[in-house]
């Protein structure tokens, strides 16, 4: 069984079902869906290159683009199209890339891949062929890039039957019981955005390809009933009321989901579904029921999740990534008898559900023995009237915190944490607090980089001494 399996499988049982919708006029059946990835999936079986990258926004070519790729088993290397050049072919390079498709050619980067002696080309046009002896086909490996949260990118490599198969795996449970159109402004080098995809095309429903750049405009035009996003994109679609009259539930995935935007859904008449995994697991491992609690999580079909003494979470899935590229040391830290290990700390529910309370790199260890994670202040903090973004940092032996809200409301948030300082034990004192209007850098999938943020403060106590 193979991807060109689940091809067939959708075009038979889907047909003229609408796969694809995209903003400026393209639709797509699943019957001509499972035709030009065949297509281009023939157009990359006989080029000479087995490492191919594919960037881009437009949304409907790139998955055509990159799963013809996997299909014709090439490793195919997906990135953030949106990088900076620089950055683009430092990632191309240590993935060893020899060739590079891109929906439109871009001068700064074709000079610089030139020099790398890198092919850079726009998409191909393939031909159609109806009839393909399609035993010649295998799948190949997708590399995906971790967001360099806690460090450099790592190349992760997943086989590409890993990730579609654990797509099938929440088929009943992804979104269940809410019918429509589903939205997903695609950012296509990021494994949920593919895990989204391959989860809703099993279900044969219609995705609305969208840009994060026009989402609200998008979401006007689409109706969906579905929400695919991130939680930082959630959050300011409910808080505006821009989330679209027809909206009935939203799912995340790529960073924690935190019970107050649940609450804020709630008001809207809006489901929440939170999914847990990365790209070492090529997927979801867990995901919290439709009728459940964001923060009570149950595995996926397929996978035990166990916990540790200390509380670290351990995944059992025989579909999960084969190696950080050209990393072994750090394939070994996190793959461990076909186990991965992403040191996520959990607790499990009297029901049997689980919470992820944090990573252990986000866990302060106190004085006192006491633990703390960095995201439940952060999510306290948030609380307050007037902030709009809190993140908590541990330097020097303090507990500090940093906060945008509008300058306006400075003296009154400095009020409120004091007195959210009077109800914590003395461990859990915020030590000093940074004020600022600047929102917090984060990555595509709307992950807080914290350590920028403790550079940040750093600089700012240097200049008020």
């Amino acid at each position: 069984m193979g991807f060109f399996d689940e091809l067939i499988s959708w075009s038979e049982a889907y047909g003229e079902n609408t796969a694809v919708e995209e903003y400026q006029g393209l639709t797509r059946t699943y019957r001509e869906l499972s035709a030009d990835i065949a297509d281009y999936a023939e157009y990359y079986r006989q080029l000479e290159c087995n490492r191919i990258a594919v960037l881009g926004a437009t949304a409907y070519e790139w998955f055509c683009n990159a799963y013809g790729a996997l299909a014709a088993g090439k490793t195919m290397i997906a990135m953030d199209a949106l990088l900076p050049v620089e950055d683009i072919v430092t990632l191309l390079k240590y993935a060893d890339a020899e060739c590079v498709f891109t929906d439109e050619k871009d001068r700064k980067i074709a000079r610089a891949l030139e020099q790398e002696h890198i092919v850079y080309e726009t998409y191909p046009q393939p031909e159609h062929e109806d009839d393909r002896d399609r035993s010649v086909y295998r799948d190949g490996d997708i590399m995906f890039f971790t967001s360099g949260t806690s460090g450099m990118a790592k190349g992760v490599v997943v086989p590409f039957g890993a990730l579609y198969r654990n797509a099938a795996k929440v088929k009943g449970q992804l979104a269940g019981g809410y019918n429509g159109k589903v939205y997903i402004p695609t950012p296509t080098g990021h494994l949920y955005a593919n895990f989204i995809v391959l989860s809703f095309w099993n279900q044969g429903r219609t995705l609305c390809m969208g840009n994060p750049r026009r989402m609200v405009e998008e979401i006007a035009y689409f109706k969906p009933a579905v929400l695919s996003i991130v939680a930082s994109l959630a959050e300011y679609l409910l808080l505006n009321g821009k989330q679209g009259e027809n909206a009935r539930v939203i799912t995340v995935a790529g960073s924690k989901c935190e019970k107050s935007l649940e609450e804020l859904a709630e008001k809207h008449g809006i489901r929440m579904q939170n999914l847990y995994g990365a790209s070492e697991t090529a997927g979801a491992a867990a995901m919290s029921r439709i009728e459940d609690s964001v923060d009570h999580l149950t595995p996926v079909e397929g996978v035990e999740l166990t916990l540790e003494e200390d509380g670290e979470l351990v995944i059992h899935n025989p579909d999960v990534m084969t190696e950080y590229y050209k990393k072994p040391q750090e394939t070994a830290e996190v793959l461990k008898n076909g186990c991965i290990y992403l040191k996520d700390i959990a607790a499990r529910h009297e029901d049997g559900t689980l919470d992820i309370l944090g990573r252990k790199q986000d866990m302060i260890s106190m004085k006192n023995g006491s633990k703390l994670y960095y995201n439940e202040v952060d999510e306290e903090l948030s609380q307050i009237g007037h902030v709009r973004e809190a993140c908590t940092l541990y330097t020097d032996d303090r507990i500090v915190a940093v906060i945008v809200a509008d300058e306006e409301w400075h003296e009154q948030v400095l009020t409120d944490i004091r007195k959210y300082n009077k109800k914590q034990p003395y461990f859990r004192k915020i030590e000093d607090i940074w004020i600022r209007q600047e929102a917090f850098e984060r990555t595509g999938m709307g992950k807080l980089v914290r350590r920028n943020v403790l550079e940040e403060y750093r600089k700012y106590k240097e200049q008020e001494q």
